[in-house]
Parts: C-alpha cells; sequence; structure tokens
C-alpha cells in the first residue's frame, strides 16, 4: 500500500523548468516548479489520461496547458483570466472581467527584484479581482495585444494570458484554451536554476 501511495504521489506531482519569459515577474527563466497533475482530473500516475474530472480552474490558476495548433509534447504555463460564461477584455494592457476593471497598484521595474529585468516590461503592477492578486508586466503605449476583445468565453474554454503580458503567446494570439487540454496547475517554485 505504501509503494502504490508512492507511485500515485510521484505520478501526480512533477516538475518543470520555465523556458520563457511569458509568465514574468510571477516565473522566471529557468524556474524549477512543482506542478499537480490531479489538482482538476484525476490522471493515471506518469501519464496525461485522464480518468476523472475533480474540480475545473479558476480565475487566477495558473495552468499546464496544450496551445491550439502546436506541437502535441509541448506544455505551456499560462494563467486563466476567464472561465466559461466570462466576458473578457484589455484596454492598455489592463484586464476587464464581465464589464469590471481590476484593480492596479502601479511599481517601477528597478523596486522589484528579478535575476532578469530585461524580460520585464517598463512597468509591473499587482493585478487585483475578480479572485486573482498578483504581479505582471507590461509597457506603455499602444504596443502588439495591448488592447483586445471583447470575447465571450463560451463552455468549455478558459482565456489564458501570461503574466508578462508584452512579451507573451496567450489566448490574444491563439484563441480560447480547451478544458480538455488543461493538465494540471502550478503549485510553487523550487529554485531557479541559473545557466
Amino acid at each position: 500500500m505504501v509503494v502504490l501511495s508512492a507511485v500515485c504521489i510521484l505520478g501526480t506531482f512533477r516538475s518543470f523548468l520555465v523556458a520563457g519569459p511569458s509568465d514574468a515577474p510571477t516565473l522566471l527563466k529557468n524556474d524549477l516548479v512543482i506542478v499537480n497533475k490531479s489538482a482538476y482530473d484525476l490522471v493515471v500516475p506518469f501519464t496525461r489520461y485522464k480518468m476523472v474530472r475533480i474540480s475545473n480552474p479558476e480565475r487566477g490558476d495558473m495552468i499546464i496547458c496544450k496551445i491550439p495548433d502546436k506541437d502535441e509534447t509541448e506544455i505551456y504555463l499560462k494563467r486563466v483570466v476567464g472561465i466559461p460564461g466570462d466576458t473578457i477584455q484589455l484596454i492598455q494592457n489592463k484586464l476587464i472581467i464581465n464589464g469590471t476593471l481590476l484593480d492596479y497598484e502601479v511599481f517601477k521595474k528597478e523596486d522589484i527584484m528579478t535575476s532578469n529585468p530585461d524580460y520585464l516590461g517598463e512597468l509591473i503592477a499587482r493585478e487585483k479581482g475578480m479572485g486573482m492578486d498578483h504581479l505582471i508586466s507590461f509597457n506603455t503605449g499602444p504596443v502588439g495585444y495591448a488592447n483586445f476583445g471583447p470575447v465571450v468565453i463560451d463552455r468549455g474554454n478558459y482565456f489564458v494570458l501570461g503574466d508578462n503580458r508584452d512579451n507573451s503567446i496567450d489566448s490574444r494570439m491563439f484563441g480560447l484554451i480547451s478544458r480538455t487540454a488543461i493538465f494540471g496547475k502550478y503549485i510553487l517554485t523550487i529554485s531557479n536554476i541559473s545557466q
């Protein structure tokens, strides 16, 4: 019984190395993170095979997912900002959910400790509201997808963003993420593996 429990635990909690800057300042390149593959679905250990749905992602969750039209073996970390039924819009990188503008406390980039400040936008802000509270990075001015939507999230789909708003491939580019393409939830960062 102890061996079976150990196998289930080891097969459920996995470590991943963050490969890019799309979730900075929350997650930095070369961060080693732990993900719970059974946060939303009971899975067969050491696989992505889902047996039973346990729950659904909530706004603010950092998830691991497959991106539409990308290599099936590639897994991405993204933040859920829109759940089924939500209307999502961005104006100058500020998020509006169901007509409510989230709260923003803006910091200078120099005030945030990070090993790779070049990956970040000009400003850092605490984005808070609608069940979320985390840091984001963005540039001033009308760049890229700073203005987007509104878009309504249909049943069985989610809208995801990177916390590094102007340096992220996310739902603004590839569209909604299907619930079936979500394979776990970020739990914690262990360390940063410097190159």
